[in-house]
């Protein structure tokens, strides 16, 4: 019987080896865990200016800054305020009464305050309403119609869903859905007794969100580095944490990264980890001739998306640049050419949603086209 514990450790050995080749270069690299999060201390942006105010100014107007704003806001209250909408049977209004933005299920009567909205208005923003459990812990309904970038107001993403708890106004989030809406949607997210305390939480994605112990870096007068130092980060950890939110490979079942998936669309983290120009960067250290490929080799979370394509284009042709030994030239087009239209085409997810495809390939009706 004294082989029995060396059988065991064999098998368990083949179980992870076999659980690994399903999970590809995601175990064989590094496991994507949580490494960054809510702050546990609260630290304000105004803090951080006095060192980093060249930073701070630029951040003052990234979308990140404003992914979460209470629906008062009038930024915010005017996107909607006065508008109706309808889906089947009911409609829907919105109305600012005394400075609050009211939702409304005209046919049912059934009316409700807008506490927060939840996105930049990059691609959309939907309000919530704030309810709570049976048993007391903080739970939100989503409301029924979103507010999308072409100015229209229509049905919410999801709430078409036959499996979505559905109420009068809108889809229901319980407790720990509601909680992980607000954590990736705020900097500080204090808990108590199963509640969001809303009126401490920082809404918005902040430098505290990302930069780990920046209240006690500020506090020290810098003598205390952050937790989080980005730089030194391999691209799969810098993609991995940004894919808090954005959503990681590891989430997703062999069988769901597929090109054919058309939701990885909209979790850029995920599609850019199945990419080949990805994968590339990961065979060493600083990657292909030095260069590597991340979410930030192309956005500045300091500061608004680049529109130019052109800008693009030039991250391309850093390693696409037709010299020998470099990566393969395009076959079908000149270097000159736009690459993204091809490689990385803006898809429809939806009638009145379209995201940039960071699944870098050569795109066939078999794919994806």
């Amino acid at each position: 019987m004294r082989w029995l514990p060396m059988v065991s450790v064999l098998l368990f050995a083949a179980a992870v080896l076999v659980w690994g080749a399903a999970w590809g270069p995601w175990f064989l690299s590094e496991p994507p865990r949580p490494l960054i999060g809510v702050a546990s201390r609260a630290v304000q942006a105004r803090k951080c200016v006095d060192c980093h105010e060249e930073v701070v100014e630029k951040f003052a107007g990234a979308p990140h800054q404003v992914t979460l704003r209470p629906g008062a806001d009038p930024a915010v209250a005017e996107r909607f305020a006065g508008r109706t909408v309808a889906f089947g049977d009911e409609t829907y209004r919105f109305d600012l009464d005394r400075g609050t933005l009211q939702f409304t299920a005209v046919e049912s009567g059934q009316t409700a305050t807008i506490d927060w909205v939840f996105g930049s208005g990059n691609h959309a923003l939907t309000p919530v309403i704030l309810t709570h459990e049976p048993w007391g812990g903080t739970a939100m309904i989503e409301a029924m119609a979103t507010w999308y970038a072409d100015d229209q107001l229509d049905l919410t993403p999801g709430t078409e869903d036959t499996g979505a708890q559905m109420g009068e106004l809108g889809r229901y989030h319980d407790f720990a859905d509601t909680v992980g809406c607000f954590e990736c949607h705020s900097s500080y997210l204090p808990i108590g007794e199963d509640r969001i305390d809303v009126d401490r939480m920082h809404p918005g994605v902040s430098c505290a969100r990302c930069h780990l112990g920046a209240a006690e870096h500020a506090e020290t007068d810098g003598e205390q580095p952050t937790q989080v130092a980005w730089s030194e980060l391999s691209a799969l950890a810098s993609i991995s944490r940004c894919g808090e939110c954005h959503r990681r490979a590891d989430e997703f079942t062999a069988d769901e990264l597929v090109p054919e998936n058309q939701l990885l669309i909209r979790f850029a983290p995920v599609s850019m980890s199945q990419s080949a120009c990805f994968q590339v960067t990961m065979a060493g250290p600083d990657g292909r001739e030095g260069r590597r490929l991340d979410c930030l080799t192309c956005h500045d979370p300091h500061q608004v998306t680049n529109r130019d394509p052109q800008f693009y284009v030039t991250q391309c042709l850093a390693c696409h640049h037709g010299q020998q030994g470099a990566a393969p030239d395009c076959g079908a087009e000149p270097m000159t050419s736009q690459c993204l239209d091809c490689h990385m085409p803006k898809v429809p997810v939806s009638d009145r949603l379209r995201f940039t495809d960071h699944w870098i390939r050569v795109r066939t009706p078999q794919n994806g086209d």
